[in-house]
């Protein structure tokens, strides 16, 4: 912790600005690696964009309680935010498995071919 309230990160620093800028980006991510993978030409590489979106997803969640400790972020909010992430996580999985392409741990399996294909 340094002065004004910042978190240092490796050579950076979490404040208002920044840490708000990562976060609102891990956000967004989410939602564009899944557009990207629904516009991808396969199940699988659907599956994998859905994958990638939950890294970004966590991603967030991280950011939000970077911002929490450093005391940008309400209790309330935060229980808000991470409950909405918990919700989304779920959805990812769903969609996972409803691509066929999710087993145990993850574990890829085969794929049938998509209708609209």
């Amino acid at each position: 912790m340094t002065y004004g309230g910042e978190w240092e990160i490796g050579n950076g620093k979490w404040n208002d600005l920044t840490g708000f800028a990562l976060l609102r980006r891990s956000a967004v991510s989410v939602a564009s690696n899944i557009a990207e993978g629904h516009g991808r030409s396969s199940r699988r590489e659907f599956a994998r964009y859905a994958l990638i979106a939950r890294g970004s997803l966590k991603e967030a969640e991280t950011q939000v309680l970077i911002a929490q400790r450093q005391g940008y972020l309400a209790a309330e909010k935060v229980v808000e935010l991470l409950a909405l992430a918990t919700r989304l996580n779920r959805l990812l999985t769903g969609l996972r498995r409803g691509l066929g392409v999710m087993g145990l741990r993850g574990r890829q399996l085969s794929v049938a071919p998509r209708a609209d294909t």
